[in-house]
């Protein structure tokens, strides 16, 4: 899902949030594999599937089938960082699959579309996830772009997301650090905003997702103006993430 966080984010011009109804049918036809005649739905292979070892592993993919856990999987009570970020945006758990709540979150699918067409983001794109080979973590750019509505005139926001994958075990949990930088805001040359995303499987087809975040300054600036930033940055985010509520509706 692509974000946008913003300096001047203007309460006179409330963004707001998707409602339910765009995204019921979106999300059951993701979540389904067959039709009601039985028939297969195309399905994409979720991202968070380790690279493939074998054939069977392939096909299993391809056919848009996502492989069980192991019978002895075992699960987490709770995220297995050891910090988090300032401050918490979301904390919520999902009758879901850790791979299918990483795939809505983070994959090419129609829900995700659908979000970024009802957001009005547009010119968006993801590189593929590419192996660091300095850290050996999986990571990616995220680029697009959302017209901003303020008292002081109308403008084009440029969002550029770095998403690392800091740690990930399969059928366990995904970390997930995300760094945004905007251009085309007042004071988007001074800072930017880090958000990391703790999916963590609790239990079988039961995940917990918590999300935090903070403020990162890439220039000196003065205390009245780092609460301001903070505040409406914040604040940005925070309407951004109000549509994965929606996912509860699965």
């Amino acid at each position: 899902m692509s974000l946008c966080c913003h300096a001047n984010h203007d309460p006179s011009c409330p963004d707001v949030p998707v409602p339910p109804e765009i995204f019921s049918n979106v999300l059951q036809d993701t979540t389904k594999c067959k039709t009601k005649k039985g028939k297969k739905k195309k399905r994409v292979a979720p991202l968070a599937i380790n690279r493939r070892t074998n054939s069977s592993e392939s096909d299993e993919e391809d056919n848009g089938i996502p492989s069980p856990p192991p019978v002895n999987n075992c699960y987490l009570a709770k995220c297995p960082c050891e910090t988090h970020l300032h401050k918490q945006l979301v904390e919520r758990n999902y009758q879901l699959s850790v791979e299918k709540l990483f795939d809505l979150i983070f994959g090419d699918n129609e829900f995700v579309r659908t979000y970024r067409s009802a957001q009005r983001i547009y010119d968006d794109h993801a590189t593929e996830w590419t192996i660091n080979p300095q850290s050996q973590n999986r990571e990616r750019v995220v680029t697009s772009k959302i017209p901003f509505v303020s008292v002081l005139g109308n403008s084009t926001i440029s969002s550029t997301e770095k998403q690392v994958i800091r740690n990930e075990k399969k059928y366990s949990y995904y970390i997930v650090d995300n760094d945004i930088y905007n251009t085309g805001v007042k004071f988007g040359d001074t800072f930017y905003v880090a958000l990391r995303y703790c999916l963590v499987q609790t239990a079988v087809n039961h995940s917990n997702l918590r999300i935090t975040a903070e403020v990162r300054y890439l220039k000196t600036v003065i205390g009245f103006m780092k609460n301001l930033i903070e505040k409406n940055a914040i604040a940005a985010i925070q309407v951004s993430l109000q549509d994965l509520s929606i996912i509860d509706s699965i």
